[in-house]
């Protein structure tokens, strides 16, 4: 209960950006009707407090595992019943937490043999109950079940940046900028089997090769549609099937950089052109998370984490930032909630579910 009553503290200390004026507008093009929402990273904003723009704020603390301890948070999924954490790095493991944060099982199979993975770089859960894990090294998915039984694996000739499954088993594979002599697309939707069935969005001349990836470029928005963030985009599309469309078209306006300066940066370390891109003032590391009613985006600029949160119904807008980017880059949703992770010496990491007023 310290360690809660501390974080609840901290947390109201914590100083935010108002609401700002973005414009919104709907257009169309060949991929149908998006909508183009603006990000002004130009407003001087008036500091405010964040009990000001947070409709509530809720802490679950994860049970001590002294043989499992988690390290960084990769990826978080949230279910009716499990909480499932990757910890890709420190651990290379795969923790599942009852809803109540009470720790049930681990899936730890680290090697190169048949059911075992080098790193754990993507996961997913199947209607099932059935865990699927991603080794990019040994370019696999490896299929598990509800209590960490390995069940089956496939591999893939082409590099997998991450995944989802979805309806009738099928998959959908993330290359990211990465091309091959199999496929130029950086969406490949596969059976069960591996058999491609289609392939989506060309990868773009200008980013060919530069992996420089979203944190969570594919997220399940509904039963019947993944949202999909591509590297190096301002763009979201959403994947209905097998046909793909664009959704939210983000204006960054002068600090979004255009094709040509990427075509300078080709041929650099992605590394070094993220510090670049973060050296010359652009939108740097985008990610995106969204709730039926709230779309969220966070990134770097100039060296500070930047959140935006959009209200899809009324049409404002909420940009800030504060010094924990933990707080500010939430992991996933949870209902109508966000949720990050904050981190203690030597103790699990507390997952921390807010709901933003705006």
């Amino acid at each position: 209960m310290k360690n809660t009553n501390i974080l609840i503290v901290a947390i109201l200390c914590i100083f935010l950006l108002p609401t700002c004026t973005s414009t919104s507008k709907k257009e169309g093009n060949d991929f149908g009707v998006h909508q183009i929402i603006r990000i002004d990273l130009e407003k001087s904003l008036e500091i405010k407090n964040i009990q000001d723009v947070v409709h509530s704020i809720t802490t679950l603390k994860l049970e001590e595992s002294a043989d499992n301890p988690i390290g960084v948070i990769d990826k978080l999924r949230i279910t009716n019943t499990n909480i499932y954490i990757l910890d890709s790095q420190r651990s290379k493991s795969l923790f599942i937490y009852g809803r109540d944060g009470k720790f049930k099982n681990v899936i730890h199979k680290v090697g190169s043999g048949p059911g075992e993975f080098v790193r754990p770089d993507d996961f997913d859960i199947e209607s099932s109950g059935n865990l699927i894990v991603l080794d990019g090294n040994q370019r696999k998915l490896l299929m598990y079940n509800k209590n960490g039984d390995f069940i089956s694996e496939l591999t893939f000739k082409a590099h997998i940046n991450s995944f989802l499954s979805i309806n009738n088993n099928n998959i959908i594979l993330n290359k990211g900028n990465t091309i091959s002599d199999q496929s130029n697309n950086q969406i490949l939707i596969t059976d069960s089997q591996g058999n491609t069935i289609t392939e989506l969005l060309p990868v773009p001349d200008y980013s060919k090769e530069i992996t420089i990836s979203p944190r969570n470029p594919l997220q399940k928005f509904s039963a019947d549609t993944i949202l999909y963030l591509p590297s190096l985009s301002d763009k979201i599309y959403q994947i209905h099937g097998n046909n793909i469309s664009l959704k939210y078209q983000l204006d960054f306006g002068k600090y979004w950089p255009g094709e040509q300066y990427f075509e300078k940066e080709k041929g650099k370390h992605p590394l070094k052109i993220a510090k670049d891109l973060d050296a010359n003032g652009y939108a740097v590391y985008l990610n995106y998370l969204e709730t039926k009613d709230i779309l969220h985006i966070n990134f770097y600029h100039e060296h500070k984490p930047v959140a935006f949160y959009h209200n899809k119904i009324s049409g404002a807008s909420l940009l800030f930032t504060f010094a924990d980017e933990n707080l500010i880059f939430p992991l996933t949703v949870d209902g109508t909630s966000f949720v990050c992770a904050v981190y203690f010496e030597d103790k699990n990491p507390m997952l921390i579910f807010y709901d933003i007023k705006v």
